[in-house]
């Protein structure tokens, strides 16, 4: 099961955070810790992403697996969906700063349920998500 802190963070103390194991977010000041995914929930993330890619291509899409994004209200959120689909126009405004961040939510976010991250306690909980599909992995 995932961990998640009691105190709240700023942006700035989750980016200082030491390296972990896993998958980290910051969703609306609380830190959200899952464990690293198991071969399903992998296999099932780089299918989706596969598919993805070839729907993308031809209309200049970009997709993802685990890209972060800052986001909210006062970007202070990050999200790590496990499959994301970024937009021509938001690659261009995150290409400015090679070393800088996605920034708003991606066109797309897909999130693989496993009994680790339930759809609570994941990107697609987030209300600074607009689009977002849920695969199941067991």
């Amino acid at each position: 099961m995932g961990a998640t802190t009691t105190t709240l963070l700023t942006f700035e103390d989750f980016e200082h955070l030491p390296d972990a194991p896993g998958k980290r977010e910051l969703l609306d000041g609380e830190l959200i810790e899952l464990p690293p995914p198991k071969r399903r929930h992998t296999i099932i993330q780089h299918r989706i992403a596969e598919a993805l890619k070839r729907y993308g291509v031809e209309r200049g899409l970009l997709v993802f697996v685990e890209a972060g994004f800052r986001l909210g209200a006062r970007r202070s959120e990050w999200l790590q969906p496990d499959v994301s689909v970024v937009s021509p126009e938001q690659e261009e405004r995150a290409a400015i700063d090679p070393d800088g961040y996605y920034q708003g939510s991606p066109l797309i976010t897909v999130e693989v349920i496993s009994p680790a991250n339930t759809p609570r306690r994941s990107s697609a909980s987030s209300p600074s998500i607009s689009k977002t599909a849920l695969a199941k992995s067991g």
